[in-house]
């Protein structure tokens, strides 16, 4: 079934029409949802900004398409403020795309057109996001950008020689988002959950929100998907039969999660 899966959805990006015009690097303008929140990265005539954005609509060379696929934006500054979850329209021109989960690379003419906000539940974690930033902003600047980092996978503002010495210490893996970080929040909210005697199912449901909100918070990355997941299997131990519903759950975790992406598997 994974295996059907990651064929179909290969194809339909390599074959779909967002591939084909980005081949013939045509211009286009299309409207999607924003899938990931802009970075600035420093490029080759100076600063860009990146966004990942799921199209939805496209139209190029006098036809107008539905599609769903993934691709990749080259924007300017006027790009920084985009939220994640908002529904923009925007013109430029299609290229090839290295990467097998993207469509096309789009490099985009001037600032996105917001159609559409976040969803409530992006904008609360957009919210608590930038609240964290704010509580450390008197800090120096490594501290400043290590604390989102470390908190929720929050980098954008990480030096890059800072994160070449979390690189050459082998301790990069402390600025990515993991179980341990979701182990914090959820076990701390358990704790508060009991001491406010909750018991039982009660717990469960503030475990699961817990994790939710934790994902909305860190964003959909590969490692938050696991730690999310794992974190759920562990719910289901706690229960009655806890050693076997939490074996089967870590199964179906594993089946459900390369479904849905199964670029996980590697």
């Amino acid at each position: 079934a994974v295996g059907t899966v990651t064929a179909l959805r290969l194809d339909r990006i390599d074959s779909g029409p967002v591939s084909a015009l980005a081949a013939e690097r045509a211009s286009v303008r299309v409207v999607g949802t924003v899938r990931s929140d802009p970075r600035a990265v420093q490029g080759r005539y100076g600063e860009l900004v990146l966004t990942r954005l799921e199209v939805r609509e496209l139209v190029g060379r006098g036809s107008t398409y539905a599609v769903a696929s993934p691709v990749l934006v080259f924007g300017d500054a006027d790009w920084l403020d985009t939220q994640l979850g908002a529904r923009v329209r925007v013109s430029g021109r299609l290229g090839p795309a290295d990467d097998q989960d993207l469509a096309a690379l789009l490099s985009a003419r001037g600032p996105p057109e917001i159609i559409a906000a976040p969803d409530v539940w992006w904008r609360g974690a957009s919210a608590v996001r930038a609240s964290i930033r704010a509580a450390v902003a008197h800090r120096p600047a490594d501290q400043r950008a290590l604390v989102p980092a470390l908190v929720d996978g929050d980098d954008a503002g990480l030096d890059e020689a800072l994160a070449d010495d979390f690189r050459v210490t082998g301790l990069t893996h402390l600025l990515a988002v993991s179980g341990t970080n979701l182990t914090l929040v959820v076990g701390f909210l358990l704790i508060v959950a009991r001491w406010a005697g909750m018991r039982g199912r009660l717990l469960l449901v503030v475990g699961a929100v817990g994790i939710v909100g934790f994902v909305l918070l860190a964003r959909t990355e590969p490692s938050v998907l696991r730690a999310a997941v794992m974190g759920t299997v562990a719910l289901f131990a706690m229960g009655t039969d806890g050693r076997r519903r939490g074996a089967r759950a870590l199964g179906v975790a594993v089946v459900v999660l390369l479904l849905v992406q199964p670029g996980l598997a590697v």
